[in-house]
């Protein structure tokens, strides 16, 4: 989808990934500005030799990944100096797999989110269509504290020089709770969006 995207506005995109289904799946699909290489995200520069590239970005991928450390290591290394990598997780701090669940106050009437471990690393399964019950499909999950996340980008060389903190666009059905509940989606973000620079 990315790849589309940036190649509407002319740029030129290399995309990976371990699955060797997805990437027929966005070969398929892709533009003659796209390419798609089977590879792991956490050995970049053995895979992709030289190749150099402006910018990098990793939308709801580094969360499922382990260790984390040399994909972010990878991506210095492959980066031009000034080049830029986007980050997209889910938030680690308010949307832990198994962690964290939206809760209703009756008395103050308002919808909070609940948080019930952060700090301690975690290794968790997830569904993959949590919206088909009769799909079995599972993965992992990887919840790292957000100061993982900004320290691995430290230690590999990339300075964070931006970060946004997304509230999700899906909303309930009108009801007796909407406002306090749609008060609280705009309130508490689930996505984290954070840009990671070479120097």
């Amino acid at each position: 989808v990315l790849g589309r995207a940036l190649a509407a506005r002319q740029i030129a995109t290399l995309g990976v990934d371990a699955s060797p289904a997805l990437v027929e799946a966005a070969r398929r699909r892709a533009g003659p500005l796209e390419q798609h290489l089977v590879g792991d995200a956490r050995a970049l520069p053995a895979l992709l030799g030289n190749q150099t590239f402006d910018a990098a970005s990793l939308v709801m991928a580094l969360q499922d990944l382990d260790p984390i450390e040399g994909v972010l290591a990878g991506i210095a290394k492959v980066l031009r100096p000034g080049g830029r990598c986007v980050i997209v997780l889910t938030h680690p701090c308010f949307r832990i797999p198994k962690r964290t669940a939206w809760g209703w106050d009756e008395q103050w009437g308002i919808q909070y989110r609940r948080v019930d471990a952060y700090l301690s690393p975690a290794s968790l399964p997830i569904k993959i269509h949590p919206g088909m019950p009769a799909d079995p499909s599972r993965t992992t999950s990887f919840h790292r504290p957000l100061s993982t996340y900004v320290n691995a980008c430290g230690a590999a060389g990339l300075g964070i020089v931006a970060m946004e903190e997304l509230c999700s666009h899906r909303r309930g059905t009108k009801g007796a709770r909407y406002q306090a509940e749609d008060r609280a989606a705009k309130e508490i973000p689930q996505f984290l969006v954070m840009t990671a620079q070479r120097p």
